[in-house]
């Protein structure tokens, strides 16, 4: 009772909206028109319209942002930017350049190969404007750029002469070639650490050692700042930023893809960077997003193929895609959020959901015009009325879909990943805005179609029933059913009285009237799920405790992988950097232990800025003057304790402070230093380091205030390469010993433990979190909803049941494809709960409010009014999530594979384990039969040789939506039936195909 007043509430207010609408239906479709097109319009007024890539870091956690604060500490962005800095002195951002041979010969060994590599690093170098953003050179005057990091430096070497036989060789580039070549790749290795990281690993060739046969090169280009004309690379960043992307742009596109296409050249050529990586990443997402068109052109299809009616089809397709530029006005103007490249994923799925909603008002409204008797308004009532009827009956249904939809997908926001967060949003807008939209714009539309079509019947004098197929039934028939109402009392209970004993009763005269998918659920399936309702049950007992046990085995993503195919640059660069070349800037896991750092300020930071991560905060505590004695202890302590062994690399670590002690007794100096003095000894010794590896660990004030942060770092045993939760026991243990230094109270401010590792252990953790918790907040909130839309606690327990085992065949189809849980599984894990419901719900609803008295009959009855509805919904998601499998971003492959699948498992579930639920265990009304051995004997074909064949004819000979014509053919409507239904199922079958293809090998 409870629940019945709020669902009546909604009901009359969907009603009078609905009068309203129909009352004045043009005015309508024209608002939603102009107030769609009029923000949009302001939306990219005042925030144009701009798509970053998705950065899948998760910048929300606690991990993540002391590794962000970590490295603007180390990139120098933690520095002041009220100094000036020599213009491109300050490394910015990397572009590598590799090569290798297509043969598997010698680099070195080859003149013609050695040449061939020279000259594509010349054409780089040569690029327009490229001094302009390259690393300067120190010594050069005028200003040039330095060298890139290359082997061939060192071929192509300059000797000068000291005076007498005294030579210096300097790798310069600008000497002739050396002969023989691999003399001076011998001489760089020996004299050079840093040298084999330009080469091949060795592997199946030896490069590092004698013979040095090396098939593989890389060179590192160094772009710097600041840009001319700004004071910092602090100054105006963005702008900065902006202008080197647009030159790795130009780059990119005019010179190195190009050369990367080259098929007839000696030398394989891949590259790669950050700049890069953004860049080629955001063409293929556009390319990606633009597969949304196909998605349009096949709702457009099916809608005319559902309705017959051009003009609706194309009322239903604008009605969702008005959705996205009101969403976009909340997304981007209000609330600030920009899109991104999962953004634009979003849109796929959506435009199949949001045809869900549509289908229910086209059938509803379809319902409105039968007779009484039949759940219908019956004659007389003007499409005013039939509009108030059609919201009354579907708007509270909807909306509750509307509402699992939105709940499932505002659960991302527990993400730290801030992308998920905003596919989240976005999408959830979307829905909610095609909710309101369906109400009025789409309803709108139905209502003036409706009306010029029955205008054109006048006119022409037809006898045809007013469009959209409302029965052939005279007003005398329906006002003989009127009396029948008011003399047995209420329609429900007149329509009960005429199904209560036979639910087959009259079954000929109403498979003339019905189309042949209401045939089919009413006529054969229902009867064959309540003759074999048990076995059905066992079976689907067995399979969904099958997925469960499978679904325990579930495990998190303990690997990156490509997000694009391998033929393209991206995809090839990562492999070669990973398979060909050792590591570069690091050939192990460093620990960092920080004090005087104190983490980020992001109170004022837009999420959906990928290269905003927030401002570094120091702790004024923090005095390197009072913490020498403690500092140098801790180091000791680490290189000397053997609780420290197992995790270490190798013991003395640089200290700076062991260093800085070293350095005074050497020069006959006391330490520690007093702190009165500390500040002129410590810089006496920065301006001694001739090397400048003291300023990498230690933050000096550029105002002449002190010392503002120290840095220890440690080398750990971690080996390299090692992702995920691999890293857990690592983490335990360094942060354990963080914790025990804070707990002394040793130094002035508290210490800061980080790695780059913790961060991407927080990225998994996150994603494990968002899918559990989406899950159960979804699942929740679905159950609470069937609960308010049923008001039974037995379906609201079947529909419970059926969702949880949809989710749990999901999880158990990733295990036997061998994916694992990564970034796509937890947003699909999180949202499927929402998806998975509507089915199940519609059908509950209905046969919840049917007014039959017979488990079977309430069945049957909902499966005729919603399973038309439920498999158009279905197949229209199908088919917009379809496209993703012919985007270029594997992530969104999977990512439409998922949807595909998890749609037909909620549509599978719904009718083969909730129909079955129902049939057995259904509540009935007081008064109901509760066995039905009338039933029994219900021949699962018999509905089969019922349906005749111009109701065949009318799905596959002619328009969907309405009834054929008497005089069509029935020949011909059979012949096109079986082939339309031959079609369907090879079309399935293809599809099931593609999807097994993708899935069971995540390369593809």
């Amino acid at each position: 009772q409870l629940l019945a007043a709020p669902m009546a509430a909604s009901a009359s207010v969907a009603s009078g909206l609905g009068l309203a609408v129909g009352r004045q239906p043009g005015r309508w479709v024209g608002g939603c028109l102009l107030v769609a097109c009029g923000l949009l319009g302001i939306s990219l007024r005042l925030a144009p319209f701009e798509m970053l890539n998705p950065d899948f870091e998760p910048s929300g956690s606690v991990l993540a942002v002391k590794e962000y604060a970590r490295m603007a500490m180390v990139n120098g962005m933690a520095k002041s930017t009220e100094h000036h800095q020599v213009t491109q002195r300050e490394p910015t951002a990397h572009t590598v350049a590799m090569f290798r041979t297509r043969d598997g010969s010698s680099i070195f060994d080859s003149p013609r190969l050695i040449r061939r590599i020279r000259e594509i690093e010349d054409k780089i170098l040569a690029f327009p404007n490229h001094d302009h953003f390259c690393k300067r050179d120190d010594m050069s005057n005028p200003p040039a750029c330095e060298p890139p990091g290359s082997p061939l430096n060192f071929l192509y070497a300059s000797n000068y002469s000291l005076g007498g036989e005294t030579n210096i060789t300097t790798p310069d580039r600008r000497g002739p070639l050396a002969t023989p070549a691999i003399a001076a790749v011998r001489k760089a290795i020996r004299d050079y650490k840093w040298f084999p990281s330009l080469l091949e690993k060795d592997g199946q060739h030896t490069c590092h050692h004698e013979p040095h046969h090396c098939t593989a090169i890389r060179t590192v280009y160094t772009f710097a700042g600041p840009l001319q004309g700004f004071d910092n690379v602090g100054d105006r960043a963005e702008e900065q930023r902006r202008a080197r992307l647009e030159h790795t742009q130009r780059l990119t596109k005019e010179l190195l893809w190009p050369l990367a296409r080259e098929k007839d050249s000696p030398i394989d050529f891949a590259f790669l960077g950050d700049d890069v990586w953004r860049y080629e990443l955001s063409v293929y997402i556009q390319s990606d997003a633009m597969k949304t068109v196909g998605s349009f052109l096949l709702l457009l299809a099916y809608f005319w193929f559902h309705t017959g009616s051009p003009a609706l089809a194309l009322g239903g397709v604008v009605n969702i895609y008005l959705s996205f530029p009101l969403a976009y006005f909340v997304y981007r103007t209000l609330l600030g959020f920009r899109i991104n490249g999962l953004t634009t994923m979003a849109m796929f799925v959506v435009l199949g959901i949001g045809a869900d909603d549509v289908f229910i008002v086209v059938d509803t409204w379809k319902r409105s015009g039968a007779s009484l008797t039949d759940g219908g308004m019956g004659a007389g009532f003007d499409v005013a009325q039939r509009a108030a009827w059609v919201l009354a009956h579907a708007a509270p249904a909807m909306a509750v879909t509307s509402a699992t939809t939105i709940s499932a997908f505002m659960t991302s926001v527990i993400s730290t990943v801030p992308v998920i967060q905003q596919f989240g949003v976005f999408a959830a807008l979307v829905v909610f805005f095609n909710y309101m939209l369906v109400c009025t714009f789409f309803l709108g539309v139905v209502v003036l179609v409706d009306t010029k079509m029955a205008q054109q019947q006048v006119r022409s004098g037809s006898a045809q029933c007013l469009w959209p197929g409302s029965r052939s039934r005279t007003s005398e028939a329906d006002a003989q059913d009127q009396l029948e109402m008011s003399n047995g009392g209420s329609s429900a209970q007149s329509a009960a009285s005429i199904y209560s004993n036979d639910p087959r009763k009259d079954s000929a005269a109403r498979t003339q009237e019905l189309r042949a998918v209401e045939v089919f659920f009413s006529d054969v399936y229902a009867p064959f799920a309540w003759r074999y309702r048990r076995v059905m049950l066992v079976c689907f007992g067995i399979l969904v405790t099958v997925s469960i046990v499978v679904a325990s085995r579930f495990q998190l993503e303990d690997k990156d992988d490509s997000m694009l195919p391998s033929s393209s640059n991206l995809a090839k660069a990562n492999e070669w950097s990973d398979n060909l070349f050792p590591a570069m800037g690091a050939s192990m896991i460093n620990i960092h232990f920080i004090w005087g750092l104190a983490g980020m300020d992001r109170s004022h930071l837009n999420p959906s800025d990928p290269d905003n991560k927030g401002l570094v905060l120091f702790d004024p505590h923090f005095d390197l003057a009072r913490d020498q004695e403690a500092l140098l202890a801790f180091c000791d302590h680490i290189d000397t304790h053997p609780r420290f062994t197992p995790w270490i690399k190798h013991t003395n670590n640089d200290c700076l402070m062991d260093v800085f002690k070293t350095w005074r007794e050497a020069n006959g100096l006391a330490f520690p230093v007093h702190e009165t003095y500390f500040q002129s000894a410590m810089e006496a010794f920065i301006e001694a380091d001739v090397s400048g590896h003291v300023r990498h660990h230690l933050g000096r004030s550029n105002t002449g205030g002190g010392f503002y942060y120290v840095e220890h770092i440690v080398a750990s045993s971690i080996p390299p390469g090692t992702h995920g939760k691999a890293v857990e026991d690592d983490y335990a243990f360094w942060d354990a010993h963080a914790r025990e230094i804070n707990s002394q109270g040793n130094f002035s401010a508290p210490v800061i433990q980080t790695c780059i590792l913790w961060k991407d252990m927080a990225r998994l953790n996150s994603l494990a979190r968002t899918a559990v918790l989406g899950m159960i907040c979804s699942l929740s909130f679905a159950t609470a909803c069937m609960l308010v839309v049923t008001q039974e606690w037995r379906l609201t327990l079947f529909a419970t049941m059926t969702i949880a085992s949809i989710v749990a065949s999901l999880v158990a189809g990733y295990v036997i494809m061998g994916r694992k849980l990564g970034f796509m599984e937890s947003v699909n894990l999180a949202i499927v709960s929402g998806l998975a419901v509507d089915y199940t719900l519609h059908i509950a609803h209905v046969y919840q409010h049917s007014p039959l008295k017979t488990r079977f009959g309430r069945t049957q009855e909902a499966l005729r009014v919603i399973g038309i509805s439920i498999l158009a919904a279905a197949a229209t998601t199908l088919l917009a999530s379809s496209m993703l499998f012919a985007c270029y971003i594997k992530m969104s492959q999977a990512f439409g594979a998922t949807i595909f699948v998890s749609i037909a498992l909620s549509l599978v579930y719904a009718l083969g384990l909730f129909v079955p639920l129902l049939l057995e265990f259904g509540p009935i009304p007081a008064g109901g039969v509760e066995e039905e051995e009338a039933l029994q004997e219900v021949p699962i074909t018999g509905g089969l040789m019922q349906m005749s064949r111009e109701s065949l004819a009318s799905s596959f000979g002619g328009s969907f939506f309405k009834p054929s014509a008497p005089g069509d053919s029935p020949r011909k409507g059979t012949t096109l039936a079986l082939v339309g239904q031959a079609l369907a199922v090879v079309a399935a079958l293809t599809l099931a195909a593609v999807i097994l293809f993708f899935a069971s090998d995540p390369a593809r």
